[in-house]
């Protein structure tokens, strides 16, 4: 870093001329290449603090994450996850949430219903789910000491509200295919039935459609995989109650039948 510094600084005629466009450009290549946050950023202490405001730091890790985000990462599999989980890190720690939000959504949104026999896509769920999980915890949470930052800037933000709905919606959902896929009928309802999203009545129907439309597109688009999934839900709960009919019934006779001997013996 002081060597790319130096560089600018001898070329441009002075320390003063490091905030110009093309030289942080430059620095945020450099940081891009090198991956090494931990020492140029650090805890909000790292050695760009020795050069810049807080402000061009921030900036500087929005412009990397951005790169990231659009251009994509190159190299595939899991290299492509870290460096797409990097992305989410760095739009955080900059106090860009709707970013790292938009990028949750995104890449949970197409991965809430997991695809039994493909490994690498369950790997993927896994991993985008354990990171949203931890910046959930870490960010939005009461007691963080981050969250006071993060409501204020979701307030700031025209769709913010709609993407941190979406966002609980898909991470709840999340745990729903999860019991569904595990066979736990009541538990996937019971997160299901938290969410309301499906109509009880028909009067419901028409309210039901207009919240799903006020999330994010990627959960309408799967709601096709939401519907199906709470039928197989619903049937398989009615499937045990049948099967546990003539159980509960024949204890019922047994019950009469005792009340009956009690009765003649009493007599």
């Amino acid at each position: 870093l002081d060597y790319v510094l130096a560089g600018w600084s001898l070329r441009h005629g002075g320390r003063g001329r490091l905030t110009e466009p093309d030289v942080l450009d430059d620095v945020a290549r450099y940081m891009g290449e090198t991956r090494a946050f931990g020492v140029l950023y650090g805890n909000g202490d790292g050695a760009l603090y020795w050069y810049y405001s807080d402000e061009i730091v921030r900036g500087l890790l929005v412009k990397i994450a951005d790169s990231i985000v659009e251009n994509g990462p190159g190299g595939g599999g899991g290299h492509q996850l870290n460096l797409l989980g990097e992305a989410a890190e760095l739009y955080a720690k900059a106090g860009k949430y709707c970013s790292v939000m938009q990028l949750f959504v995104q890449m949970l949104g197409s991965r809430m219903v997991p695809v039994a026999g493909n490994t690498q896509e369950l790997d993927e769920r896994v991993y985008w789910r354990d990171t949203a999980s931890n910046f959930h915890q870490h960010y939005l949470v009461d007691s963080s000491p981050f969250y006071p930052d993060v409501i204020r800037s979701l307030e700031r933000e025209d769709n913010a509200m709609v993407l941190g709905r979406t966002f609980q919606v898909i991470m709840n959902l999340l745990v729903f295919f999860d019991h569904w896929k595990g066979g736990r009928w009541e538990d996937a309802m019971t997160i299901l039935d938290g969410l309301e999203l499906l109509p009880r009545t028909g009067d419901e129907v028409s309210r039901k459609a207009d919240a799903v439309r006020s999330l994010h597109g990627v959960v309408a688009r799967e709601f096709h995989h939401i519907i199906l999934a709470s039928v197989d839900c619903l049937y398989e709960q009615y499937r045990a109650l049948r099967a546990a009919a003539p159980a509960r019934a024949a204890a019922g006779r047994r019950d009469v039948t005792d009340g009956s001997d009690a009765r003649g013996l009493a007599g």
